[in-house]
């Protein structure tokens, strides 16, 4: 039987948009047979610790990510409808140093990159000088990329 791995999957941590209980979650996830699953909150990596040491007790593999939102520019660029402020990409921490990179980007995001909208914008150049270690997951289906592939 082939294996499923959730890649995108938002828990409580990810306010207005999350719905599972990260115990229950993982509870289910082991019920599954599922080897690994990723939590992937939105602009935040408030669960990961948790998740992380709650899913190895289970015997099941953390995947650390986070879906961040890119400014199309810079990140201090605020003007402009709120759909032109940013994307969303899901990025997964592939190595420690991936690990240790997604947390400086968005730490750097919450930081300085808010828009009118409580969004934790990230560079699309920081993404760039610090993608080491990490590798994308997900286009959400009405941002940039997707949008200009199904175009064309």
């Amino acid at each position: 039987m082939k294996q499923f791995v959730h890649l995108h999957l938002h828990t409580e941590y990810s306010l207005l948009d999350g719905a599972c209980r990260i115990d229950e979650l993982l509870d289910q996830v082991k019920s599954l047979g599922m080897p690994a699953v990723a939590v992937t909150e939105h602009g935040n990596m408030f669960s990961a610790i948790t998740f992380h040491d709650h899913a190895r007790a289970r015997g099941v593999k953390p995947i650390l990510g986070c879906e961040v939102y890119v400014a199309p520019g810079s990140r201090h660029d605020r003007g402009g409808p709120i759909s032109e402020n940013y994307n969303h990409l899901v990025l997964l921490a592939e190595t420690r140093e991936g690990w240790h990179n997604l947390i400086k980007m968005v730490s750097a995001g919450g930081k300085f990159g808010w828009t009118a909208a409580s969004a934790a914008r990230i560079a699309s150049a920081s993404i760039i000088s610090t993608a080491a270690g990490m590798m994308p997951a997900a286009m959400i289906s009405d941002t940039a990329v997707p949008a200009a592939l199904m175009l064309s």
